[in-house]
């Protein structure tokens, strides 16, 4: 290590030796001091904004309103917001009064998903990871599982 670099640092540790040994005044370091509070305030101000919205938000979405409903739904199913885009877009080609009505029948998403466009691909790969494969898909002899006789029932109960 060159030594022009021990001599500055010992220079720059006395000279700030020297400045710490000087008095405090209020006249001199005003606009530090303003800057620091402004820094407080302003601290201070963002903490109680984001508290309150926040709490506007969860408010807003916990009130049993339709978007809540929605929402709740759309985080369940753990869709992204392209896949929320696409069912509120279905919603409003099907005039539905609430987007959440797409989640209950599939036939909302289905018809959109048949054709052979970009939208008509992510609207079927929506139908499928709502509701399973979709009815078309299925076979003459393949029944849902909530569509079993009650005899198939008292037989497994039986066993």
């Amino acid at each position: 290590m060159p030594a022009h670099w021990i001599l500055a640092a010992a220079d720059m540790a006395r000279s700030l030796q020297n400045y710490q040994k000087r008095s405090f005044s209020f006249k001199e370091n005003w606009l530090v001091l303003v800057v620091i509070g402004g820094v407080i305030v302003l601290g201070i101000g963002l903490y109680y904004w984001d508290k309150y919205r926040k709490e506007f938000i969860q408010k807003a979405n916990s009130s049993g309103s339709p978007k809540s409903l929605f929402l709740d739904l759309c985080n369940m199913h753990e869709l992204t917001r392209a896949e929320r885009a696409f069912i509120q877009h279905a919603g409003e080609k099907k005039h539905l009064d609430d987007p959440a009505l797409a989640f209950l029948d599939p036939q909302v998403l289905g018809e959109l998903g048949r054709g052979h466009t970009g939208e008509a691909a992510a609207y079927a790969q929506l139908v499928i990871k709502l509701f399973g494969r979709p009815q078309s898909a299925r076979t003459p002899r393949e029944k849902p599982s909530s569509e079993s006789s009650p005899n198939e029932n008292a037989e497994t109960v039986a066993n």
